[in-house]
C-alpha cells in the first residue's frame, strides 16, 4: 500500500493508500514517512511534526526522516530543535552525504555560513558525484568573493552533469567579474537546455548589453516581450540601453510600459519610494538580489541554499 501511494499523483489517494499501509503495520517508518511529507506540503503540521518523529523513532537509520523533519522546524523558526535533528541525523546515518550538504545550507539559513562549508565537502567526500553540494559551496564561496575557487567548484559539478541549475551561477560570476564572452557562452548553453526560460534568456541579453553589443541586446529583449509581455526587467533593460544611446524619449516610453506591467499596489509603492528618496540625499543606487533555493530529498535535488546575485546599476541576472 505504501508503495501505491508513492506511484499515484493524487494526493487524496495517495493519502488513503499510506493510512491503510499504517493500519496494517502503525510501524512502517517509510509509511509514516510519506504521509508526514504529504501532510507538511498541505500545512498540516501539527500532525506532519508527529508522523516524522515516529518515522525517526521506528527507522533511526533513514537519513530522509531527519532532513524532513529539520526543516519542518526550519520552515516555524525553530532553529534550535532543527539543528538537534540534523545532528542527530548525521549520527545516525553518518554516511549520508545528503543530510551533511541539507546540514550546510541550513547553517547558511541560519548564518552559520563559516561552519557549512566542511558539510558542503564531507558530503562531496561521501559521494564524490554529490554536484548539489559542489554548487551549494560554489555558491557560499561566491557570497564572501571567493570567486576562484567557487568557479572551481561550478566547473567540478559540471564535469558531472550539464544542468541550468549549476551553468546560471556560473554564468553570474563571469558576470559579475567582467568576464563577458565566458558569461555569454554559459548562458547561451543553459538556454539550449531551457529554451522556454525567460530569465536565461534575459540574462543573456543582459551580457550581450555589458558586453557593447547593445544592438543584439536590444533584439533579444524585445524577442522576450513580444512572448512575454509583462517581463518588467525587460522593460529597465531596454531603458537602459536607450539611455545609453540617449535616447531619451524611448526610455520614456519603456519606462511607463514597465510600470503599467505591475500592479496597481506596487506603483503606488514606487510612487511612495520616489517621495522617500526626494527626501533622502539624492544619490540612488539599486541592488537586486535574486535567491534560488534547493533541498535535496531522496536523490531528487530540492536545495534549501540562497545565491544572491548582485548587479549594480540597471543591470540584474
Amino acid at each position: 500500500m505504501n508503495n501505491l501511494g508513492t506511484l499515484t499523483r493524487h494526493p487524496e489517494d495517495a493519502e488513503r493508500y499510506y493510512r491503510s499501509a499504517l493500519d496494517t503495520n502503525p510501524q512502517h517508518n517509510r509509511a509514516l514517512f510519506n504521509l508526514g511529507n504529504l501532510l507538511k506540503s498541505q500545512g498540516k503540521k501539527e500532525e506532519a511534526e508527529a508522523l516524522l518523529r515516529d518515522s525517526i523513532r521506528f527507522g533511526p537509520h533513514f537519513a530522509d526522516a531527519y532532513s524532513s523533519l529539520a526543516s519542518l522546524y526550519a520552515e516555524q523558526k525553530r532553529y534550535v530543535e532543527a539543528n538537534e535533528v540534523y545532528l542527530q541525523g548525521i549520527e545516525s546515518c553518518p554516511d549520508s552525504s545528503d543530510l551533511h550538504n541539507n546540514y550546510g545550507v541550513f547553517l547558511v539559513d541560519t548564518g552559520e555560513g563559516a561552519l557549512a562549508a566542511a558539510h558542503y565537502q564531507h558530503a562531496v567526500h561521501l559521494k564524490p558525484a554529490h554536484y548539489v553540494a559542489m554548487v551549494n559551496l560554489g555558491r557560499l564561496l561566491r557570497s564572501s568573493n571567493e570567486n576562484k575557487e567557487a568557479e572551481s567548484w561550478y566547473k567540478k559539478a559540471l564535469q558531472v552533469t550539464r544542468k541550468v541549475d549549476i551553468l546560471t551561477p556560473l554564468g553570474a560570476l563571469y558576470y559579475n567579474t567582467g568576464r563577458y564572452e565566458e558569461a555569454l557562452q554559459v548562458y547561451r548553453e543553459a538556454a539550449t537546455l531551457q529554451p522556454d526560460s525567460t530569465d536565461i534568456w534575459l540574462a543573456l541579453a543582459q551580457v550581450l548589453a555589458m558586453a557593447g553589443r547593445s544592438k543584439e541586446a536590444e533584439k533579444m529583449t524585445l524577442g522576450i516581450i513580444s512572448k512575454q509581455g509583462s517581463c518588467i526587467e525587460c522593460y529597465r533593460l531596454l531603458s537602459a540601453i536607450y539611455s545609453k544611446r540617449g535616447n531619451y524619449t524611448e526610455v520614456c516610453v519603456r519606462v511607463l510600459l514597465g510600470l503599467w506591467c505591475l500592479p496597481l499596489k506596487e506603483r503606488m509603492g514606487l510612487r511612495n519610494n520616489k517621495k522617500n528618496r526626494e527626501m533622502g540625499d539624492g544619490r540612488r543606487t539599486e541592488t537586486v538580489k535574486k535567491n534560488r533555493t534547493i533541498h535535496i530529498t531522496s536523490g531528487s535535488a530540492t536545495v534549501i541554499a540562497a545565491e544572491t546575485v548582485v548587479a549594480m546599476e540597471t543591470h540584474h541576472i
